[in-house]
């Protein structure tokens, strides 16, 4: 058991039942292991590949090296030296379960579902641009349509309030009329978009 700090490795030692080393004595101890789990909290390599190339001279088995930690803490250069099985996490987990490096069913349903709910969320968007565009044709139509009442009321000999009220709902009904079929065409083309998005997917 070798820990940077001697007392910590002193006392998982005894815990488990075995030798506590220094620190600087890691090469050294190399030369006599035949098994090297390394799981320290460093931000770079602390087990050199020159070190365990000395470790694996003269030896009939391999050196099997088990880094453990995150980022790595065994030089990659030790991969794929003679009598060096070097494994990671990575390599651990393809052990485990082969099927790790397969594309995943439930996250390609995952990535189906979102894209599904982009294109939605993309046509709700523009939907919602579309909002003032509508709003603005309605209103000049409306006042287009007043205009031309008000000049037809104006032809009338002296209407009445119940007549200038008709018509002006006459008109107010054409525009309706006529503008209702062109937002409703506008916005199931952007709802046709989405669902041919959908099909495809």
């Amino acid at each position: 058991m070798v820990n940077r700090r001697p007392e910590r490795a002193a006392a998982l030692a005894v815990k488990w039942g075995v030798e506590s080393r220094h620190w600087v004595e890691v090469s050294a101890t190399l030369r006599d292991a035949d098994l090297l789990f390394v799981t320290t909290g460093a931000k770079h390599a602390l087990v050199r590949a020159e070190d365990l190339v000395a470790a694996a001279l003269g030896r009939k088995c391999d050196v099997v090296v088990l880094d453990l930690a995150v980022p790595r803490n065994v030089d990659p250069a030790a991969r794929g030296l003679p009598r060096i099985q070097l494994f990671d996490l990575d390599d651990l987990r393809e052990l485990c379960c082969p099927a790790a490096g397969q594309p995943s069913i439930a996250v390609a349903e995952a990535q189906r579902i979102l894209e599904e709910e982009l294109r939605r969320l993309e046509a709700t968007v523009r939907a919602r641009g579309l909002a003032p565009t509508l709003a603005a044709l309605h209103e000049l139509g409306l006042r287009l349509a007043y205009e031309e009442a008000d000049r037809v009321l104006a032809r009338l000999e002296l209407p009445s309030d119940m007549e200038r009220q008709i018509v002006r709902e006459m008109a107010d009904r054409l525009v309706r009329r006529v503008l209702y079929p062109v937002s409703r065409s506008l916005r199931e083309g952007l709802s046709d978009e989405a669902g041919a998005g959908r099909r495809i997917a």
